[in-house]
């Protein structure tokens, strides 16, 4: 331990330097809530630019966590560099007793332990879904995850088994610990704050409604393919699109812009704004191809609207019996069951009670704390001996 009995954590905090993604939401709760569950350690974010001062501030614990910037492009051919070259050299200065990673990647050189979280590994059996230049590093860094880390953390069964079947990882060498919704999505409203909002986007509510980054896993051509198939008995549905532009995604953009009659698409929107859009949904829709976890499904359950999601990845292990799972590519089945949901208020009320059910079964809290009871395995034990050392290189 550093002075005073305080332990000295390394993060690399890139993500919560960039946009809204499930990473930065996954990793940003969790230091929140590490920090509210345990006062006997210190964080330093490594980042490649500065962190806003606003998300700092939501983590709490300003005095225990300090940032240290090392400057790099973003672009792919530079993250090596950063990875393996600028954060080893700059963290080896320092009294760090632990490494921990929520983007995967285990630094070359440390001589802590590191651990990293698993997020999503549907690339790997479903190469088309990500461009040649991002799957060949992060397959590679999921590799050495699988082979270097101290511990792999995973967000879900399914990335077990995946961590498991895809990269050989050691299953003894894994935990299973799930993500949860943000508190946030729980609470109600402040007076009048839904209908301002509302407003000023031209919505009302009784929309469709689906939250992702438009990429090829979130499946938003089956999306659109099931507004089509609902309009023609529902010509006033609309459809809102909460998410920011991704990779491989301009033809369904350039869809999505010819039918600005019917769709209201919103990038970037804040929590206040996705809190406002999931609770006047009259049905979440995220027929997504795969996923690690899911976090858009606890979210629209926490906030009372019915879900239709599809059947792969964790997405069935995290949902239950809470929501209707379909194949992911199956436009009729998906279409016939929003359908149903729409026209029957009762079978509505069904599924919101048992997503507000179902999220209560998800705690951060008890995500915090389960981490911390894995990082405390490795605080505590000794240093690498010089053959572990020399391994690394390698």
């Amino acid at each position: 331990m550093t002075e005073r009995g305080v332990f000295h954590i390394g993060v690399d905090g890139r993500v919560l330097a960039e946009r809204h993604t499930g990473v930065a939401v996954y990793t940003r709760l969790l230091l929140r809530f590490l920090l509210r569950c345990r006062e006997d350690f210190r964080l330093t974010l490594f980042t490649h630019r500065s962190i806003e001062p606003s998300t700092l501030a939501e983590l709490g614990g300003a005095a225990r966590i300090s940032s240290v910037v090392l400057t790099c492009s973003s672009a792919m051919v530079a993250r090596p560099v950063w990875d393996h070259i600028l954060l080893p050299i700059r963290a080896s200065r320092m009294d760090l007793n632990l490494f921990f990673s929520p983007l995967t990647v285990v630094p070359r050189f440390l001589k802590v332990p590191r651990i990293v979280t698993l997020h999503d590994l549907g690339f790997l059996r479903y190469p088309e879904i990500q461009p040649a230049k991002y799957r060949w590093y992060w397959e590679a860094a999921l590799r050495r995850a699988g082979r270097k880390a101290a511990a792999l953390i995973a967000v879900s069964e399914s990335t077990r088994r995946d961590a498991v079947d895809l990269l050989g990882a050691v299953p003894e060498r894994i935990t299973v610990i799930p993500e949860a919704v943000d508190p946030f999505f729980q609470q109600e409203p402040p007076v009048g704050e839904e209908e301002q909002i509302l407003q000023s986007l031209g919505l009302k509510p009784g929309y469709l409604l689906t939250v992702g980054t438009l990429e090829p896993r979130k499946n938003y051509r089956t999306i659109l393919d099931v507004l089509d198939r609902l309009r023609v008995t529902r010509p006033d549905l609309r459809l809102v699109i909460a998410g920011m532009p991704g990779w491989l995604c301009d033809k369904i953009v350039r869809r999505i812009r010819r039918r600005s009659d019917c769709i209201r698409w919103i990038q970037d929107a804040d929590d206040i704004v996705l809190r406002t859009l999931y609770r006047n949904a009259a049905v979440f829709l995220f027929p997504s191809l795969y996923e690690g976890f899911g976090l858009p499904v606890l979210e629209a359950m926490a906030c009372g609207v019915p879900v239709v999601t599809s059947n792969a990845g964790s997405l069935p292990e995290v949902a239950g019996d809470a929501v209707v799972c379909l194949p992911p590519q199956d436009a009729e089945a998906i279409s016939e069951w929003v359908f149903r949901l729409l026209e029957n208020e009762n079978l509505r009320l069904e599924y919101r009670a048992r997503g507000y059910s179902r999220v209560r079964l998800f705690s951060w809290e008890q995500t915090a704390l389960r981490t911390w009871e894995l990082f405390e395995r490795y605080l505590k034990s000794p240093p690498l001996s010089p053959a572990e050392r020399r391994d690394e290189g390698t």
